[in-house]
């Protein structure tokens, strides 16, 4: 069996995981076996000796020819970001690589395009050191070039004196001592190395300036084209022989180098002589028997001395120079990316500072925003973003990877320059402003893309230059994130959120990726303490270290999970957010504590998880920290945020020791518990602990790094030590993520849009807003109003069908527990659904919050509609009850006219043929045959409310035949007193006798119609004169029929179909209503979403009919106003939208109904004949089996005796079931709206069964859907100016302008009653106390241009209205601002639409 012990691909990936996290062991990590062994050679090892076994087939390929597997292996940006990691690690990188499948030598420049040296130079003129900084891309370093090769074998190690030449601590050229170094190997002879030794500008310094030293690897007898190159190139060059013997090939090498202008050194291994100066700039120098320090030392002296005049010096652009050289910028695809961006760079570089901190001066000059926002828009028409932007969209992808990288390269030189600055301590500050103004990236194009962006988009209109690219941008910038680059979140200059774009850009991510969920982890910490790196180190990101700044604002990018461990986590990407230090030393002086506090709310806000990085052991600066950072963590408490958080502790010195470790979590947690203590006086919170705050564990939760350098800088290697501290806090924040769903991108967007708005005002919490769970809980609105409406409708069909049982006497008695079974399944299913929405909804995470509540609304729905159809039932039974005397006498009427009829019909039946004549003698009898039926009964008599009114109220308390009246009317008069005493306590006015009487009159006006109707109805159900009058039409067809000489089952049949036409029609009708209401329900975009859509709608109906009287209803008696609404828009959509919709609807009923009708008719004669019954077996079963149906008035048959044709009968009814068939398709849909159900009633208790609390300033009414939301506050996005509710000054005549969402964020104060001496700060509202403390009005700057729009065009009107109303003191508005009138009627309709989209209202016309 073969065995391999480690596989190619895991040793390459081994390599390029330990390189990219700064482990400069990379190349001692990993091995594969040159060859493989077999089991016998196994067995046979047993039996060698030690020395056979140590020369057994185990050699190992050699490390460097794995990297330079990868280095080939690789594209051209990981070659670029390898040699970058390589360069931080103080590692030599290859200069020169010959190609292994040709003879071409390359030289990969592209690859040191990122490295950034930074050195001091020490200068001695005039006995005086002078000590410079420099700090350049390494590709623009003029320095000399030394040179090493040697030619022929030697015992020595070239590259490991050259280590002892640079840093004897650190190997930076791999020797064949180092270990896993094997004798053999495949891919390095050939390849130059170059390492840079950077000078600290200390005393033991080895070079007083940065010098290149080259590395040529093999025998250079072999690589003789390589050798001319370094000769050509370097400033000195030493040479390493075996032997100086004339007639070798060395020799004549040696020869020629003497030769050349150059400075050169032969070190020989046969000699042991100290350093020999031979000739001027031409040394030897023996290395027999010598120690490596002291042949390095004689070096760095020569050295030194050689280069201490004019030298010749190295630039690594002067490559592509060389002949013989191929460089790998000259690659088309390369090229075309550099010289895209070198056109971008040579024609735009006096603009690259392009617009300044526009941000910073929008939010200092509001008046001048509009002004401000052009002059960006004509950015957009500039040369420098045509020409950025057009290479974005017009390159390939490869060419577009090479433009960005170049013109960040092209950019950091261009702000590089000029930066070789004398450190003096009287120039410390003008040299930072120096640094800061010629600091400039990529991010500021960028930056300049969303600026221009926002100017667009805050204006509505495209400007008059042709250039629209604009409207691109976000999609330009989303693919870039979407490959990995990353995007400024906050621009660091003006400390401003870009929410437009930043919206834009997330909705492209969106549009690319879909609603992918992310894992959030952002940073906190000081400023210079190893943020980025440390993400870079971690994550291997792009976030910027290397270019001699600081991370300014923050910045976002975007990783992909691998499908390796994609299914172990609930999300699909990391999105880090690397942030800027606090306590940045460029803002001391521009309230740094404000700004820090910011940041820190707005990043822990964002992350899931947020990294605190604290640097160094200073307990003052880590107070400093630890305060902010709890003070954020106590905010998101605040607002219902939750994420969790690990402190990194950074440069803490023996991290090894436990006992110091416990000592530092114990110290770190009492500072942490003594900051929650005081952040939660600063936010009014009661937390005593940190762990009050956020789920903290101080075991678990906090990590002990060491320094990132082994030694000083700038030679310093990483050390290895935090290499594996970055792994392992990876590991760590890995195993924790994979706990958490992340979030949605469209739920971050929002999230930063949410937390920035309420950063920008001073009260976080009362500001914060979270859109995104807003969104969510409107949904859920939505899908409770589609829950409650099933049961509703599901319970009116009941209602319906239970209904005529009780007319028809058949239910005598309605239990709850009845009218719960009959809908029990419908409610299971509405669990069933509910239990489903909770549980498989997108946004489950956030909907479990109100899972409990609402499933607790559902069943308090539940219990008062079964309550409320009982009730309504029971009522019905008790009329039924009260009715009973008339109904037993009823059919005794019917027959006594009847027979009268009949009586009648026979007498005149040979004389009277005219049908005038037969209505005359009809109605002469017709009087007396009443007067003489109810001779024995009482009638009810008419009531006169007007007379009535002023002598009843006085004996009120006497009025009424039952204890349970009298009853009532005491407690009314008790619960009105208390009202009245209750609000003469709390107000200083006092009621007169007057007053009392007149609401009292009021009070009696307001239910004249209510008494009237329940008057009338009452009269009809219970007067028997009324009755029998109604019956007269009926009776008189009968008498017709009979004078006509129509058989019995004709006349019966036409007295059967005459009751059932009005039953039909009753059933049809109240059938309608239901379904019209479940129709206008579902597809009418007024009601078919949560109360806010009503809204809505009820205030664009207000403002598209311009009715000054509507609004005055609809401001002082909101839900008057929406119940009318839906009135009209329910006769609309019935007899003019959706007519013929709403015919349908009645005419499908009207079949439904007749069908049931015939097939009854048809099961009940069958069954009659097949029995052998007579006609009131007929009569029993026809109505028992419609019973359930229909309600049906007594049929009495007393008269028919003599009918026993059933089929004839049944022929005659089916005639007249044809008949009122006909005459349903006649009927009138006003006919739908005068029966026992009405659509807009059925709406009106559906839609209006919600919160109608009204907000204490503007009056503006609750949009929540749930009738008792408590928990939650009242709320209503829109708001509008106090002065419309009659808020006025006090003290002044005028009526506010101000709105409420920003008279919160104000200095302003109000009070909170008539009669209050004390005002209260707006901004603190809620400790008014009472109506005050309900409501939850969030801060909005945008204040909708509706209610703008209303006070400028009814702005007479509502004057005038309140001046009626309060003369001395509302006589006209403040200053109402100019701008306010440029308002349309459309944009004011418009932006209702905006702000309900704005907060997630799902329904949108």
């Amino acid at each position: 069996m073969i065995k391999f012990s480690t596989p190619e691909k895991d040793v390459s990936q081994a390599f390029l995981q330990r390189l990219m996290a700064l482990d400069y062991r990379h190349l001692q990590s990993v091995s594969v076996p040159e060859s493989v062994s077999t089991d016998d050679d196994d067995f046979n090892a047993l039996f060698s000796t030690n020395v056979d076994s140590s020369q057994s087939k185990q050699d190992h390929v050699h490390p460097m020819d794995v990297q330079m597997v990868v280095f080939h292996c690789s594209d051209s940006f990981l070659k670029q970001n390898m040699i970058t990691k390589l360069s931080q690690c103080q590692y030599a990188l290859p200069l020169l690589v010959p190609d292994p499948a040709a003879a071409d030598i390359e030289c990969p420049l592209w690859t040191f395009r990122q490295i950034r040296k930074t050195w001091k130079k020490t200068e001695i003129k005039d006995n005086s050191k002078t000590i410079s900084i420099k700090s350049l891309p390494i590709c623009k370093a003029e320095t000399p070039l030394v040179s090493f090769f040697r030619l022929g074998s030697l015992s020595q190690s070239k590259s490991q004196l050259m280590n002892t030449l640079i840093n004897d601590r650190h190997n930076t050229f791999f020797h064949r001592n180092c270990p896993r170094s094997t004798k053999s190997r495949h891919l390095m002879d050939g390849v130059v190395e170059i390492a840079w030794y950077c000078p600290a500008g200390k005393d033991n310094d080895s070079f007083s300036d940065c010098i290149g030293f080259c590395n040529l690897h093999g025998d250079s007898l072999l690589m003789e084209k390589q050798r001319e190159i370094l000769t050509e190139i370097s400033s000195v060059l030493v040479v390493l022989v075996p032997a100086l013997e004339k007639g070798q090939e060395s020799s004549e090498v040696i020869s020629t180098l003497f030769r050349t202008p150059n400075l050169l050194i032969v070190l020989t291994a046969d000699n042991d002589c100290g350093a020999v100066q031979i000739k001027p700039q031409k040394y030897k120098v023996g290395l027999k028997d010598r120690s490596q320090s002291d042949v390095s030392e004689e070096l760095r002296e020569i050295i030194r001395k050689i280069l201490s005049g004019s030298n010749k010096s190295f630039n690594l652009e002067l490559m592509s120079n060389i002949s013989g050289v191929r460089v790998d910028e000259d690659d088309t695809v390369c090229q075309n990316g550099k010289s895209a961006a070198m056109n971008i760079v040579k024609t735009n570089k006096e603009r690259f500072h392009l617009r300044g901190n526009i941000e910073k001066e929008k939010s200092q000059k509001d008046q001048q925003l509009i002004q401000i926002r052009q002059k960006q828009c004509a950015a957009s028409c500039s040369e420098l973003m045509k020409s950025f932007t057009h290479s974005l969209m017009s390159l390939e992808q490869k060419d577009k990877e090479y433009f960005l990288k170049w013109t960040q390269i092209l950019i950091d030189e261009l702000s590089s320059k000029n930066l070789s600055l004398k450190v003096k301590q009287t120039e410390l500050e003008q040299i930072s402003q120096k640094l800061q103004a010629a600091t400039f990236g990529l991010e500021h194009i960028f930056r300049e893309m969303s600026q221009i962006y926002e100017a667009h988009q805050s204006l509505k209109r495209q400007t008059h230059c042709r250039h629209t690219e604009w409207v691109k941008y976000p999609e330009l910038a989303a693919d870039l994130m979407i490959s990995g680059h990353p995007m400024e979140l906050m621009d660091g200059d003006a400390g401003h959120v870009p929410l437009t774009w930043i919206s834009g850009l997330l909705q492209e991510v969106i549009k690319k990726l879909g609603d992918q969920r992310v894992f959030v982890l952002s940073i906190l910490g000081v400023q210079s303490s190893g943020k980025s790196t440390m993400l870079n180190a971690m994550f291997g990101l792009q976030f910027a270290v290397s270019a001699g700044r600081c991370t300014k604002g923050a910045y976002m990018q975007l990783l992909k999970l691998s499908e390796e461990i994609k299914t172990d986590f609930k999300f699909d990407y990391v999105l880090v957010v690397d942030t800027e230090g606090l306590r940045a030393l460029e803002l001391e002086g521009h309230n740094t504590l404000h700004h820090d506090n910011e940041l820190a709310t707005f990043v822990v806000g964002l992350g899931n998880m947020t990294l605190i990085n604290i640097f160094g052991e200073n307990p003052a600066e880590m107070q400093d920290i630890l305060q902010i950072v709890v003070q954020a963590f106590m905010r998101m408490k605040e607002v219902q945020l939750s994420p969790s958080c690990v402190f990194v502790h950074q440069n803490v010195t023996d991290v090894t020791a436990a006992e110091k470790n416990m000592d530092g979590k114990r110290r770190l947690q009492e500072k942490l518990d003594k900051m929650a203590q005081l952040a939660a006086k600063e936010e009014g919170s009661d937390a005593e602990c940190f762990s009050d705050v956020i789920a903290f564990d101080v075991q678990k939760d906090v990590k002990y790094f060491t320094q990132l350098w082994e030694g000083s800088p700038p030679m310093a290697p990483p050390n290895p030590g935090y290499s594996e501290s970055v792994q392992e806090l990876k590991s760590f924040i890995l195993s924790k993520a994979s706990e958490s769903h992340g979030i949605k991108l469209s739920h971050f967007s929002s999230k930063i849009q949410d937390l920035w708005n309420a950063l920008l005002n001073e009260n976080f919490v009362f500001s914060f807003k979270n859109t995104q769970e807003i969104s969510v809980y409107r949904k859920l609105e939505v899908q409770y109003g589609n829950w409650t409406w099933t049961l509703r409708s599901e319970m009116l069909t009941i209602e319906n069908r239970l209904y005529p049982q009780i007319e028809n006497g058949i239910l005598v008695k309605i239990e709850f527990s009845d009218l719960s079974k009959e809908i029990s399944k419908t409610y299971e299913q509405i669990k069933t659904e509910i239990t489903d929405y909770f549980e498989k909804d997108a946004d489950k995470e956030m909907l479990v919050q109100w899972r409990g509540r609402f499933q607790i609304k559902i069943t308090d729905f539940h219990e008062e509609l079964v309550t409320g159809v009982k009730r309504k039932l029971d009522e019905v039974i008790q009329q039924k009850k009260a009715c009973k005397k008339l109904d037993e006498k009823k059919t005794d009427f019917e027959n006594k006219l009847l027979q009268k009829s009949k009586e009648l019909a026979h007498n005149l039946k040979e004389t009277m043929k005219d049908e005038e004549e037969l209505k005359m003698q009809f109605d002469s009898v017709w009087s007396h045959w009443v007067k003489e039926l109810t001779s024995d009964t009482k009638p009810i008599e008419d009531i006169n409310l007007e007379e009535d009114q002023l002598t009843t109220y006085k004996n009120l308390t006497e009025i009424g035949n039952y204890e349970e009246i009298r009853s009532f009317i005491r407690n009314v008069e008790h619960k009105s007193l208390e009202i009245i005493q209750k609000f003469e306590s709390n107000t200083k006015i006092t009621f007169k006798k007057e007053f009392t009487v007149e609401l009292l009159l009021f009070v009696f006006h307001k239910g004249t119609s209510w008494i009237l109707q329940s008057h009338k109805t009452y009269k009809y159900n219970n007067d028997a004169l009324t009755y029998l009058n109604s019956k007269k039409n009926e009776y008189f067809n009968i008498f017709r029929s009979f004078c006509k000489g129509s058989s019995s089952p004709v006349m019966f049949g036409e007295l059967i179909c005459e009751k059932l036409k009005v039953s039909a029609v009753e059933a049809v009708c109240n059938q309608t209503a239901v379904d019209l209401a479940g129709e206008l329900r579902c597809n009418f975009p007024a009601f078919n979403g949560n109360r806010l859509n009503l809204e809505k709608h009820v205030l664009k109906d207000l403002a598209e009919k311009e009715d000054f009287y509507k609004f005055v209803t609809y401001i002082r008696d909101p839900r008057k106003q929406v119940e009318e609404f839906i009135r009209e828009k329910v006769k609309m959509y019935m007899s003019v939208e959706n007519k013929n919709k709403t015919l349908e609807i009645l005419q499908k009923n009207a079949e439904n109904i007749l069908k049931v009708i015939s097939q009854t008719l048809f099961e009940a004669t069958e069954k009659i004949k097949t029995k052998k019954g007579d006609i009131n077996m007929w009569v029993k079963e026809f109505s028992s089996s419609l019973s359930c149906k229909l309600r049906l008035d007594t049929i009495s048959c007393q008269n028919f005796r003599d009918i026993n044709s059933f089929d004839f009968l049944r022929d005659e009814i089916e005639k007249g079931l044809q008949i009122i068939s006909k005459e349903m398709k006649d009927l009138s849909l006003v006919e739908v709206m005068n029966h026992r159900l009405k659509p807009d009633e059925i709406l009106i208790d559906q839609l209006c069964n919600c919160c109608w609390e009204r907000c204490p300033f503007c009056g503006a009414v609750c949009t929540n859907t749930i009738k008792d939301h408590s928990p939650d506050k009242h709320s209503v996005p829109f708001h509008r100016p106090s002065g419309v509710n009659g808020w006025h000054i006090r003290g002044t005549v005028e009526l506010i302008t101000d709105f409420c969402t920003t008279l919160v964020t104000s200095d302003k104060s109000f009070y909170p009653s008539r009669d209050s001496e004390k005002s209260i700060p707006y901004k603190q509202y809620p400790t008014a106390g009472g109506k005050y403390a309900t409501w939850s009005i969030t801060v909005d700057g945008s204040m909708e241009p509706y209610w703008k729009w209303f006070v400028c065009r009814f702005q007479k009107k509502i004057e005038d209205r309140y001046k009626e109303n309060c003369k001395e003191k509302c006589k006209g508005w403040g200053g109402i601002p100019f701008e306010w009138r440029n308002y349309s009627k459309e944009e004011a309709l418009k932006s209702l639409d905006e702000i309900c989209k704005k907060i997630g209202n799902i329904q949108e016309v």
